[in-house]
């Protein structure tokens, strides 16, 4: 996929108000006050995880422009910060101690992604959650997937 189409269907989740309070939602009892959002993309979730005033949030996304953006869109409040992170890479900012990591449709983006979510657990001193909202049902699994840069579905296995 091209990055102007992937731009174009971020633009489409981030006017959907309702699906991102329904992900949010599913993830809040699991969120702790130090949440790193792996692929942030435009901020559609970040705007609601951000809302809470005892929560400390990094924005991560893998493209630097996305990252340059999160930046401005957030830059007034300082419980946040955006930094450029593509997994499944070592976690880059150890000093943050997160206690939860969120990733939105960005787990079946990343060909290894059993290496990306090692990484999201060792930077979680003491223990942690990592919460994971990705396309279910591998038969699925079709030519727009992969036009979508998907490299798998999930199954309960």
């Amino acid at each position: 996929m091209s990055q102007p189409e992937a731009d174009s269907a971020l633009d489409t989740l981030a006017s959907c108000g309702r699906y991102a309070r329904w992900l949010f939602d599913l993830a809040r009892p699991f969120l702790g006050s130090r949440v790193v959002e792996a692929g942030a993309g435009l901020g559609t979730e970040s705007r609601i995880l951000s809302d809470d005033p005892h929560r400390r949030v990094m924005l991560t996304d893998a493209d630097p422009a996305r990252v340059r953006l999160l930046g401005e869109r957030f830059a007034g409040n300082r419980r946040v910060t955006a930094l450029e992170w593509r997994l499944p890479g070592p976690f880059p900012a150890p000093e943050f101690e997160p206690d939860t990591f969120v990733a939105w449709n960005v787990l079946e983006h990343i060909e290894d992604d059993i290496l990306a979510l090692r990484r999201m657990r060792e930077a979680l001193p003491g223990g942690g959650r990592v919460v994971i909202f990705s396309p279910a049902g591998r038969p699925l699994m079709s030519g727009m997937d992969r036009r979508m840069g998907h490299f798998r579905r999930y199954g309960r296995g």
